[in-house]
């Protein structure tokens, strides 16, 4: 599936879910999200064929630096794969708007503290939101990426990564039960209709963010 094709089936299914409402619109835009993605989606890094990117998009960060333990998770999952030789490079997105609360920077400190080279890792501080990463991750990645995240957000984040061109894999970073499930569910569930209105209006295939 192309970039273009996700755009025209995002728009059809926006257009046949509007007539069923709010929820019926949050439940067409999430199954359309996960069925278009579905053979893109592991649990295990031995199923990914070789990627020329991890891409971690960004996570709470706390005070003191320390990265969230969602984003720990990323990092370790994309750590592991360039230490197995999966991933040539890391790229490490997030917001850095703000000084005190810069998230590449923090996820360049643990991956620099764990063994991975400078060299290796590229930062991009404008990934404000998953769509940004992906756009921004397009001019740094003409091969194979592979999107390093919670399971619950992995199906919209390779959404919008293949929506945005890319030739993207994802690979669920989950090491724990998650005691926040059921309030991501909700979140995820609105996410998923502004990923699609995002695709349908050409967002996702738009200039760096």
């Amino acid at each position: 599936m192309t970039a273009t094709d996700d755009v025209r089936g995002a728009r059809r299914i926006l257009a046949a879910a509007a007539l069923a409402g709010p929820v019926g619109l949050a439940a067409a835009a999430s199954a359309w999200i996960r069925a278009t993605t579905a053979r893109r989606r592991v649990w295990r890094a031995t199923e990914l064929p070789p990627c020329a990117l991890a891409i971690v998009p960004g996570a709470k960060v706390y005070p003191d630096g320390r990265p969230s333990n969602p984003l720990w998770e990323r990092l370790e999952a994309a750590r592991e794969l360039y230490l197995a030789g999966r991933a040539e490079r890391i790229l490490v997105s997030g917001d850095a708007r703000a000084p005190e609360h810069d998230e590449p920077a923090a996820m360049r400190r643990h991956l620099l503290a764990r063994g991975v080279p400078a060299a290796a890792i590229v930062s991009d501080g404008r990934g404000h939101r998953t769509l940004a990463t992906m756009v921004n991750a397009r001019a740094l990645a003409p091969g194979r990426v592979v999107v390093c995240t919670q399971a619950f957000h992995l199906p919209r984040a390779v959404f919008l990564a293949r929506s945005a061109g890319l030739d993207a894999w994802g690979l669920a970073a989950d090491r724990r039960l998650d005691p926040f499930a059921v309030d991501n569910a909700a979140r995820e569930a609105v996410a998923r209709v502004r990923a699609l209105v995002d695709v349908a209006r050409g967002a996702a295939t738009s200039r760096r963010r």
